[in-house]
């Protein structure tokens, strides 16, 4: 088909935690940190390699303690710029992170990182405006289910 990459998947992982709540979520994040690391592990990146996270990013008070706490105890809040695409396009029954993840890859191709639509406050980690985009970027992609299911991947635009 004469196709050409965008992107390389590298590692990708699921996990799971102790229900604590009715959508299955600890405020300290630790399925996003399980998913995560297990990605990063099996694409042997380490934290400081990864450029861009892709956010769950529902905007709930719940997933945003959960996933804002899970991102400090990994990386600090340096090195990296986090975007979101839920605003965007909502719940999509089960896809919602892949279809994230392409969009994505699609932006960057195009040279952006957009910023996280509705931000109340300006950001220039958790993105409250667009950013160019790297030439070549890690990214680390998270995403979360009902249920108690999370998962992340570790992506290259490095082809």
């Amino acid at each position: 088909r004469n196709a050409t990459p965008k992107a390389r998947l590298l590692g990708a992982y699921t996990a799971s935690e102790a229900f604590y709540n009715a959508i299955g979520q600890s405020d300290d994040g630790e399925g996003f940190v399980k998913a995560a690391r297990g990605a990063m592990k099996l694409a042997e990146v380490s934290p400081g390699e990864i450029d861009v996270i892709k956010t769950h990013g529902t905007g709930t008070k719940s997933n945003n303690q959960s996933e804002g706490s899970a991102i400090s105890r990994m990386f600090g809040h340096s090195g990296f710029v986090a975007t979101s695409y839920k605003q965007k396009i909502g719940h999509t029954m089960g896809v919602s992170g892949l279809l994230e993840t392409c969009m994505l890859i699609s932006d960057m191709a195009a040279g952006i990182i957009p910023g996280i639509e509705n931000r109340t406050e300006d950001d220039d980690v958790f993105l409250s405006q667009d950013i160019d985009a790297p030439n070549t970027a890690t990214i680390l992609s998270m995403a979360a289910g009902m249920g108690n299911v999370y998962s992340a991947a570790v992506l290259t635009t490095e082809i």
